[in-house]
């Protein structure tokens, strides 16, 4: 996944945008690891709620771009799901929370073809949002 704050990637130790995937849960497995036992579009929005939270209690970021390969085809319910848990275990209103954007882009590879075309085509979004 990626994080905007500002306008402005931010970045881990390899320069690409973060990753979440690397996040260490309480039970000891990465956030990646644990999504790909997910089952369904709930238990991934129940997984990443708690990671999730905490990035935008520290970060306050305006935007958070998730890359999830696992359940592509449930992936359009995930904003919403997301959403609901957040807002049900967190206490947030809608209004609160940044903007989620889910994709199957992998991030990792974004100095490679489309994800850094829907990349830059997404900063330009958010840049021409505030201007």
């Amino acid at each position: 996944g990626s994080l905007l704050i500002n306008g402005d990637f931010l970045h881990g130790q390899t320069l690409h945008p973060c990753d979440f995937s690397h996040i260490i849960l309480p039970n000891g497995k990465t956030l990646g690891e644990t999504i790909r036992t997910c089952q369904t579009a709930s238990d991934i929005a129940e997984t990443i709620s708690s990671p999730l939270h905490h990035v935008i209690q520290i970060l306050a970021p305006d935007i958070i771009i998730l890359e999830c390969e696992h359940l592509r085809q449930e992936r359009e319910q995930l904003v919403p799901l997301v959403q609901k848990v957040l807002c049900e275990n967190f206490r947030y209103t809608s209004d609160m929370l940044p903007e989620i954007i889910i994709t199957c882009c992998k991030f990792r590879h974004s100095h490679r073809g489309l994800a850094m075309r829907l990349r830059e085509m997404w900063v330009d979004q958010i840049l021409l949002r505030e201007s």
